[in-house]
């Protein structure tokens, strides 16, 4: 895909800058690992943020690339530990925050990972992607209604700011209006998510059940 051969060509960017120097283009051993975090190589990526981070161990960005390898590792409480370190000495890192959340969310900790949400939301309170978390956290906690506003305000913010909606966002939008019952508009949102990302399989799922919903089973059929 367009994408895998982006992050391919990124990694042998990176790679000559390191064999250059390691001390000198630590950052570009960050970037490798965010990108090797992304495509699942977690253990590859855990090894480089390591390395990152004991070169400069001030460097945000190379502990915030470990606690992403942690948590696709599944060590979701390591992943935390990490995070509330830098928070204690970066405490304005919405980036933080907002990982925070994610991970406290997988942990069902629905109540702490909205009060990280409202935190990066202060810091940036036009960032699409953290109202989308913030739903997203609101739907687990059964909040459907506050869940429906937040990733609606996501998508306002988007439009507004001529951004991007994720694929995500959507998804999360259809999971809200299918606890609602509202299931037209749940089978417009999964559309917008497979229309993004088109090996999309929950939404494609999901996508297929709210067409039989709707008595739409000719088109179900063609989903599934």
């Amino acid at each position: 895909t367009k994408d895998s051969k982006n992050s391919t060509s990124a990694l042998v960017s990176f790679d000559k800058a390191i064999e250059i120097s390691q001390e000198e283009f630590y950052p570009a051993l960050v970037s490798k690992g965010n990108i090797l975090a992304e495509e699942k190589e977690a253990a590859q990526a855990l090894n480089i943020c390591e390395k990152a981070t004991e070169i400069n161990p001030d460097y945000t960005d190379a502990k915030l690339c470990q606690a992403l390898a942690l948590f696709n590792l599944d060590r979701y409480d390591k992943a935390l530990a990490l995070t509330e370190n830098i928070l204690k000495t970066n405490p304005e890192n919405a980036i933080a925050w907002d990982f925070k959340g994610i991970i406290l969310v997988k942990l069902k900790k629905y109540d702490q990972a909205l009060e990280a949400y409202e935190k990066a939301l202060t810091i940036y309170p036009e960032e699409p992607g953290l109202y989308s978390n913030q739903a997203d956290a609101l739907y687990y906690q059964g909040n459907y209604e506050e869940a429906l506003k937040s990733v609606n305000q996501a998508i306002e913010i988007s439009e507004k700011n001529n951004l991007p909606i994720s694929n995500d966002t959507w998804f999360i939008r259809g999971n809200i209006l299918t606890a609602l019952e509202n299931y037209e508009e749940a089978a417009s949102s999964y559309y917008e998510a497979v229309k993004i990302k088109e090996d999309f399989t929950p939404a494609w799922n999901n996508y297929a059940k709210v067409l039989e919903k709707v008595g739409e089973y000719d088109q179900a059929i063609k989903v599934y």
